[in-house]
């Protein structure tokens, strides 16, 4: 489950593989392209939990960065996928 959550410290975090209902936790107040690096980053922990840190960083910004910039990626106001105009 994603979960947007105001007052976090960190950008976001996500439960261990082995906790049943795993939730992936978003801080509310990120936007645009940050927000989608952020999301993408902490599902990439969820899926290759193994992964080095510096792996996932690198893999997320530059996700993030095409899906933003290259594809036009926008995240609508009902939270629904939207084409930059």
């Amino acid at each position: 489950m994603l979960d947007f959550r105001h007052g976090m410290a960190a950008r976001g975090d996500v439960d261990a593989p082995h906790r049943p209902n795993k939730q992936i936790r978003i801080r509310a107040d990120l936007k645009d392209e940050e927000r989608l690096e952020v999301i993408i980053h902490e599902i990439t922990h969820a899926a290759i939990w193994d992964a080095s840190e510096e792996t996932v960083t690198e893999f997320s910004h530059d996700l993030a960065r095409i899906l933003y910039r290259h594809l036009g990626y926008r995240e609508g106001k009902d939270g629904k996928e939207e084409e930059a105009t």
